[in-house]
């Protein structure tokens, strides 16, 4: 297995050296219908490998709405991944994916939605998934939902103060997303538009988000 996930987008994957280490803790964070579980999707569909497996716990959705979309972003009418909507405890829910890389060596990313409906504090939750992350070597996502202060200001780019964290030392790289559209309405119905990845300590890129399919492409205007 390589030691970094491809995530099928160049200037992300430039950005991060390659991909997502394995063994690394990432948070994708933004406001709500923003783009975070879309862009969660993508990131499944792109995972998929003979060699390769991911998993997706939710607390937001039904299994059968998410491997709807799945599909439909795939374009399949099979989607190789590993699906629960159970609410789990975060003690259950590591559990679950230990024997799951125990029954499949192959899984090597697991996307969780999202970190603010866990019923423990955020830090430990965070901690906890690093130490599991790095013992079985896969990659983790942890999506979080920022806080609602960024409406009440000019600029709603998000920043990482609004993950409302103390600790940032367990997570590997934070990607906070931001759509103009989202927040102007001369371009709210635009088919495609464009969903800006800030990837903390680094630049941002720019990717291209089809909002009717949920499918998330890369974006040639990046520089």
């Amino acid at each position: 297995m390589n030691k970094k996930i491809d995530l099928r987008y160049k200037d992300l994957n430039n950005e991060l050296n390659g991909g997502l280490e394995l063994g690394s803790l990432t948070i994708i964070g933004g406001r709500p219908a923003i783009g975070k579980t879309t862009f969660a999707y993508n990131l499944l569909i792109n995972n998929i490998t003979d060699d390769t497996y991911g998993a997706f716990f939710t607390r937001e959705s039904n299994i059968d709405k998410v491997l709807n979309d799945l599909k439909n972003i795939s374009k399949k009418d099979e989607v190789s991944v590993y699906l629960c909507d159970d609410v789990l405890s975060l003690e259950e829910e590591m559990l679950e994916i230990k024997v799951l890389k125990k029954l499949n060596n192959k899984l090597n990313l697991v996307i969780i939605d999202y970190l603010e409906l866990h019923n423990e504090n955020r830090e430990k939750v965070i901690d906890k998934l690093k130490i599991l992350a790095t013992k079985l070597n896969i990659s983790i996502v942890l999506l979080s939902q920022l806080s609602r202060s960024i409406e009440n200001r000019s600029n709603k780019r998000p920043m990482v103060d609004d993950l409302k964290l103390k600790d940032l030392n367990s997570i590997d790289n934070i990607l906070l997303l931001y759509r103009e559209s989202y927040y102007n309405d001369e371009i709210s119905n635009d088919l495609v538009d464009l969903l800006e990845v800030q990837i903390y300590k680094n630049k941002n890129i720019y990717l291209e988000y089809d909002k009717n399919n949920k499918v998330i492409k890369d974006y040639k205007g990046n520089k």
